[in-house]
Formats: structure tokens, sequence, C-alpha cells
């Protein structure tokens, strides 16, 4: 089976914002090459940091009306 696309060797390093970098070899041509990964938030996770900003303005405007 050939791999035509990049594949991750090795990571070196991650930083306090999850990037990752390392090192891939592009599977036909063989050539190695760094990459740098970043992460992207799940829909989730705007759901539920969205939902806590409402729970938190429920809350406290039912503290200033008491």
């Amino acid at each position: 089976m050939v791999n035509a696309g990049w594949v991750l060797e090795r990571a070196y390093d991650i930083n306090d914002n999850g990037w990752i970098i390392g090192e891939a070899r592009i599977g036909l041509i063989g050539e190695n090459h760094a990459f740098l990964l970043t992460p992207i938030p799940e829909p989730e996770t705007y759901v539920m940091f969205l939902a806590g900003l409402g729970l938190m303005t429920v809350i406290s405007r039912r503290r200033k009306i008491s």
C-alpha cells in the first residue's frame, strides 16, 4: 500500500497553547519537512462557554433583584 499523504514521524515539543512541532515525511516523495499543528476547539466548547456565560448572567441578575 502506498501512502500519498503526510506521515508524522516525530513530535519534538508542545507549548502552553497546545501547538505541536515535529517532523513529517511526504509519502510518495519521501522528503522530510517540519510541521506545526495548532488545535482547533470543538464546537461543543463554544456551546458550553456560552451556556456558562448565560448561567452566570441569570445568577447575577437574581442576586441584584433580591
